[in-house]
């Protein structure tokens, strides 16, 4: 008996040997969210380091079995799921939101918060999937929030004009849906 417990002690001790200097992509979903939530516990890592990290988290090949990165969210404490959608680029937030167990105003609020990069060509197309993926989840928080940030004049300088068209985007659904319900 002793020496079955020994062995299987020192296949886990090989595991673990395995695991750390396993490439990040060759990782399961579970271990790169246990790989991502260490390092921003250390914080030896800034945010720049670790973007790349969570867009390989949350890559086509991830997102193909969502219930798994759900359930792995859900396991995250609240500060943690704050610090990944903050480390994420504008371009992963509308998937981390999607993916999020629970939306609330500090989260939305560090979504809405995002910059967009100076090279994006398509910046109202960025914006309007972070605004929709939001809306989708809870259109009374995002006009909490949105309102809010335009309020104390935190937001970014392109949020505002975004917003607006936004706003009028969905005003122009709801209208085309009363005239013909039936069309999607």
């Amino acid at each position: 008996m002793a020496q079955k417990s020994e062995q299987r002690e020192n296949g886990q001790r090989a595991r673990r040997w395995y695991q750390k200097y396993l490439p990040f992509i060759a990782r399961t979903p579970e271990m790169q969210v246990e790989w991502l939530s260490t390092e921003c516990r250390r914080g030896k890592l800034t945010r720049e380091d670790l973007m790349p990290y969570v867009r390989l988290l949350f890559c086509e090949e991830n997102m193909g079995n969502q219930e798994e990165l759900q359930a792995l969210l859900a396991g995250l404490s609240p500060e943690m799921r704050q610090q990944l959608l903050a480390i994420a680029d504008i371009y992963d937030v509308p998937k981390v939101v999607k993916l999020l167990p629970e939306l609330n105003a500090t989260l939305v609020e560090i979504a809405l918060g995002k910059e967009l990069p100076p090279y994006e060509t398509k910046p109202q197309q960025v914006m309007d999937k972070v605004l929709y993926a939001i809306n989708d989840r809870s259109e009374e928080l995002l006009l909490g929030v949105a309102g809010r940030l335009l309020e104390s004049g935190c937001a970014p300088d392109h949020f505002r004009e975004n917003y607006e068209r936004f706003r009028a985007i969905l005003a122009d659904e709801e209208f085309i849906r009363t005239l013909w319900p039936h069309a999607q």
